[in-house]
């Protein structure tokens, strides 16, 4: 089976139509890979039994060379299409636009869209014939402008006069930084050419082999030998970019970072051996609803807690406020309203870059070996001594993994679209960091090693692609801890309208409602409220004996 096209999507919300039967020995000429979670131990396996793997896309050869897979940039077979439609020599008519919605087609243009929902009744010789029938429509066009690298590379190869609208020109259409177009999308004519030309070079001996009646091992061996050229310029190539695209590095001690003022409120006493070390970021839109969950902290902790919180817009007089609401709490204030991360931030519409803030800890807290990390919208409901005494074993932190159906893996990889070297350099940095199959956390509820981090210089490196990509901590913390990361109980970060459960242990909001906003039906609301409540009140009488 010679093997091109998408593969990786889901047939079931659990399952992949992959690997293949084992009655099917494959020959893989242009593989694309849509979700990376899908290169499981087993799917890796197999694809090395058959390697090296040819891929559609540059991005997919690179993907697999990180799960240890010999693969090659090969391009699409819908290159080689000329071969069975010629270019058109007669006159040409219409000028076609793939769009689905009729708000995006270009003036002068007609509709084409590819969705067609007879082709679930018709069978498998009426569909062929429908699809032949659109290629002739095409061959013979004056122009087509589409969005769909599967119209794109047929009409070029056919000689059709064919435009990619990509989302960053036209406002709609394909990403440039689509990997499916990672390797294709710049080629001139003499280049699309070429790609296609060693596309058959490839293909053409080996499946004469195959109909020449030669046995597998024959056929794998003329595989390998005359796959050789190709991993070789796919080397070359990967090296070209990591070259033209490096990833800057960032030197701490130009940042500053010493001179960001510290104060310490609350408990005087000494460090307990047993202290509880946590950590905030946020600014002061959010200052208000701090002691709402504050409160849960204190009020279920039986050890000694020490409470860092990176603020922007946060005065003094707050933290004197919290030191007497929460007794025996220390808290130690770090201003970082006036530390920038550069112009170009990619930030969520729901955050503040106060969220970045914790990619600094590991440095503004040199003598802290490990901290709790807690986004202010989670509701508190277990001693936070169980999630602080989490082993990490070697790794650089414990969350919990992003638990939404098809997620994909690091989505800056998909959809960034910031800029042609903004995404190169990202790539660049997301293959050389280590293990490209690497599961997706969540950073609302982290356990840090502090310690360990600064042994591997992970807020430089995380801040060399904040700067180069403007990434946000989510992605900034992904793609430099990659693997290196323990599991946290699905209890200690539970988001409440994901998934159901009982008794969890910490309640994270994570989505647009807060338990502070107006909506009445968010679960475990009315438990935060009764602790913003305790502790304004604690707040109300403190201030009322210091008043006396």
């Amino acid at each position: 089976l010679p093997v091109c096209g998408r593969f990786g999507v889901r047939a079931y919300p659990d399952r992949f139509d992959f690997p293949f039967p084992g009655n099917v020995r494959p020959l893989f000429m242009a593989l694309h890979i849509a979700e990376p979670e899908f290169l499981d131990e087993e799917s890796l396996a197999y694809l090395r039994r058959f390697e090296p793997i040819g891929c559609r896309d540059l991005f997919t050869a690179r993907l697999l060379r990180g799960a240890g897979v010999k693969a090659f940039f090969n391009g699409c077979v819908t290159m080689t299409l000329d071969r069975l439609r010629p270019s058109h020599t007669g006159a040409r008519a219409g000028r076609y636009d793939t769009a689905e919605s009729r708000a995006f087609i270009d003036k002068g243009f007609t509709p084409s869209p590819h969705g067609d929902p007879g082709c679930l009744a018709r069978d498998f010789d009426g569909n062929l014939g429908a699809a032949l029938a659109l290629l002739g429509r095409y061959r013979a066009a004056k122009e087509v402008r589409t969005g769909r690298l599967n119209a794109w590379l047929p009409c070029r190869a056919m000689g059709v006069p064919a435009t990619l609208k990509t989302a960053e020109e036209a406002g709609r259409g394909i990403s440039r930084a689509d990997p499916r177009l990672d390797g294709l999308i710049d080629l001139d004519e003499g280049g699309f050419r070429d790609v296609a030309l060693r596309f058959e070079a490839v293909a053409q001996p080996v499946l004469s082999a195959v109909l020449e009646g030669k046995g597998e091992a024959e056929v794998y061996a003329l595989w390998r030998e005359v796959c050789a050229p190709a991993m070789a310029r796919t080397d070359a190539m990967i090296a070209e970019r990591n070259a033209k695209y490096p990833v800057p590095e960032v030197s701490l001690d130009s940042l500053g970072l010493n001179r960001i003022p510290v104060q310490t409120f609350g408990a005087e006493r000494e460090p307990a051996d047993d202290e509880v070390h946590l950590l905030f970021a946020f600014d002061a839109n959010l200052a208000e609803h701090f002691p709402g969950t504050l409160e849960g902290v204190w009020r279920h902790a039986t050890r000694p807690l020490t409470v860092h919180v990176f603020g922007r817009g946060l005065d003094a007089a707050m933290f004197e406020r919290w030191a007497a609401t929460f007794p025996g709490t220390r808290f130690v204030r770090r201003d970082l309203s006036s530390f920038t991360y550069g112009d170009n931030l990619w930030l969520d519409a729901h955050t503040t870059v106060s969220t970045m803030d914790r990619l600094l800890a590991p440095e503004l807290l040199p003598d802290v070996e490990k901290i709790v990390y807690l986004d202010v919208d989670v509701l508190v409901r277990r001693d936070i001594s169980e999630l602080f005494d989490t082993d990490l074993g070697d790794a650089l932190l414990a969350a919990c993994g992003v638990n939404l159906m098809n997620y994909r893996h690091f989505t800056p990889a998909y959809g960034i679209s910031r800029g042609s070297e903004i995404v190169e350099i990202f790539r660049n940095a997301f293959f050389s960091g280590g293990t490209a199959f690497c599961r997706e956390f969540s950073v609302g509820v982290t356990v840090m090693d502090l310690a360990r981090m600064r042994r591997e210089r992970a807020t430089e490196k995380m801040l060399a692609v904040v700067q180069a990509c403007g990434l946000n901590d989510h992605y900034a913390l992904n793609l430099i801890v990659r693997e290196r990361k323990a599991p946290l109980a699905r209890k200690w970060h539970h988001i409440y309208d994901r998934e159901r459960m009982d008794d969890p242990a910490i309640v994270h909001f994570a989505e647009d409602e807060k338990p502070w906003s107006a909506h009445p039906f968010i679960p475990f609301r009315k438990e935060w409220q009764r602790n913003i409540a305790r502790a304004r009140k604690r707040a109300k009488l403190s201030n009322s004996r210091g008043s006396a």
